[in-house]
């Protein structure tokens, strides 16, 4: 906070403004604070408001002041330069998304991630610059709130590297994950994860062309599914026989087996199991002594 004396009514009557109305008595007795909003990056004045007391009242009307539209303004002073008032169009629209509260701002947040359904979204660029203003203002108590919001908004749609931090804070758990952090994890290339999620949640072809991420939860249930599968291999070390003879008992219907969009069989290993109780004990393996 600093503080300086000036001949304010010489700076007014330089600017053309007629100081002699009644209204301009106080500035000749007074003390007055002027309150500036200032740009972080650039120091620029952006606003400029005079206040008998500083208050919050007065910092809001700043703020809103900086915001407003110049145009009108600008031409009354015979500023040389036509003002472009785009920018303040975009900082007005943000503060009644910021003051409308966490479902406005979550709301707006969705609109921003929606912008990518042809790709896979990432926090950082569907959020641009707004994203890197919140990374520069982490550490301030008062954007607390704010901060909170966008961060249970990036927890809960964007996928996540397990340990990852957004703005500064720990995801309190994952809850959705890339393709390339579900191949890792399972070992299971990406197309066949895809064609095991597809086939487990019911998923229509188009609704498969548009899967960009997955989940934990969905990813466990195509597993589980995963390990109850064999291939051709597999199945005929297990019944001890030739692999084009598993091929022949699937087409006899005597396997339950499942395609996953190639050549390429996959035997249910119950089925499998099952066959070798009969092969055993030569009946069902439901059937009881007599």
């Amino acid at each position: 906070m600093d503080e300086w004396q000036i001949d304010l009514l010489a700076f007014l009557e330089g600017g053309g403004i007629d100081v002699s109305h009644p209204s301009f008595d106080k500035l000749r007795t007074g003390r007055f604070w002027i309150c500036v909003a200032l740009d972080r990056a650039t120091r620029v004045v952006l606003a400029v408001k005079m206040a008998f007391k500083p208050n919050s009242d007065i910092a809001l009307a700043t703020f809103w002041l900086a915001m407003r539209n110049k145009v009108a303004i600008s031409k009354q002073l015979g500023c040389q330069k036509e003002w472009s008032q785009a920018e303040d169009d975009y900082c007005l629209e943000g503060f009644n998304v910021l003051s409308s509260g966490p479902i406005a701002l979550e709301n707006c947040l969705e609109a921003l991630r929606g912008r990518g359904a042809r790709r896979r979204s990432y926090l950082s660029s569907d959020l641009g610059l707004f994203y890197s203003w919140l990374q520069s203002v982490d550490d301030q108590p008062e954007m607390q709130d704010i901060l909170d919001c966008v961060h249970q908004f990036a927890t809960r749609s964007y996928t996540m590297m397990p340990g990852k931090t957004v703005l500064g804070k720990a995801a309190p758990e994952i809850q959705r994950i890339s393709f390339e952090t579900a191949r890792r994890q399972s070992g299971l290339g990406v197309a066949l994860i895809r064609r095991l999620i597809a086939h487990v949640d019911l998923l229509s072809e188009a609704e498969l062309a548009a899967l960009r991420e997955t989940t934990p939860a969905q990813l466990a249930r195509a597993i589980t599914f995963w390990q109850g599968l064999h291939n051709l291999t597999t199945t005929a070390q297990r019944l001890n026989i030739a692999p084009t003879q598993v091929t022949a008992m699937m087409e006899l219907g005597l396997i339950g087996h499942i395609k996953f969009g190639t050549a390429l069989r996959y035997a249910y290993a119950a089925d499998v199991e099952q066959l070798l109780a009969r092969v055993r004990f030569g009946r069902e393996p439901n059937d009881t002594c007599s």
